[in-house]
């Protein structure tokens, strides 16, 4: 794979870990870690492809969602910081789990 071609694939932890979250989101999540895997996986990829597993991210989407004093956030800056370093990283790092406080 081309470290230059980079496929960053913005999943979520909850495919891997137990929460509130609806099930359809979490099962559209999934379907698309199995098709990036497979891809990574595939002879001829000419690209990597990153699968990256944030928790919550401090958003306004999720902001009125979650309790804050209940669940760890990710900053968005410092998520988008580390995602760059990803990207820019000339090791190939298929999967990243990160939560909270983590960065």
């Amino acid at each position: 794979a081309d470290p230059k071609n980079t496929v960053l694939v913005l999943s979520s932890l909850t495919t891997v870990r137990a929460s509130n979250i609806p099930k359809s989101y979490v099962e559209n999540k999934r379907r698309l870690e199995e098709t990036c895997v497979i891809l990574q996986n595939a002879p001829d990829i000419k690209c990597r492809i990153i699968i990256v597993r944030p928790g919550f991210v401090d958003t306004k989407l999720v902001k009125d969602l979650l309790d804050k004093t209940k669940h760890r956030y990710l900053e968005p800056g410092c998520l988008a910081r580390f995602l760059l370093t990803l990207i820019e990283s000339p090791v190939y790092v298929k999967e990243v789990n990160l939560v909270g406080d983590t960065l």
